[in-house]
């Protein structure tokens, strides 16, 4: 079953630019990868030009179909609807997104030279990921 997410970044004027992937949105997944491999403007850029993801991968490979390897992005271009617009959407903000997107499980968001996190869940606060990572994920994986 796919944990879907939209992947974006909050334009100066609160805009969100955003892509859709479609498998493994949760954040033990992206997480370390928009961290390591996506810490740059023109490296976050290139990625929303990608337009919509099957699967997020440290590396930018346009591929028209089958799977890709584990360290690849692969769009979803090529996988059917040949009418479809998979390029990255404009949403006014995060409630925007939220409410336009309700069937993805998380939504990471760039901004201010920072990557954030939520959930599809309207309480849940935009948290960074590296706050994350030192508070949830040591608790999700330390020895019972």
């Amino acid at each position: 079953m796919a944990t879907r997410s939209m992947i974006g970044v909050q334009r100066e004027n609160g805009t969100i630019e955003a892509i859709y992937c479609h498998w493994d949105g949760y954040m033990s997944h992206h997480g370390p990868i928009l961290l390591n491999a996506y810490n740059g403007p023109r490296k976050i850029e290139a990625l929303i030009r990608q337009g919509d993801l099957s699967c997020l991968g440290s590396k930018l490979i346009r591929d028209s179909g089958g799977f890709p390897s584990d360290d690849a992005c692969t769009n979803v271009n090529g996988y059917g609807d040949g009418d479809a617009d998979y390029s990255a959407k404009v949403y006014a903000d995060l409630e925007d997104l939220r409410a336009r997107q309700t069937w993805c499980e998380y939504f990471y968001i760039h901004k201010e030279g920072r990557w954030y996190v939520t959930s599809s869940d309207e309480t849940d606060e935009l948290r960074t990921l590296e706050g994350w990572f030192r508070t949830d994920w040591e608790l999700l994986t330390k020895p019972v």
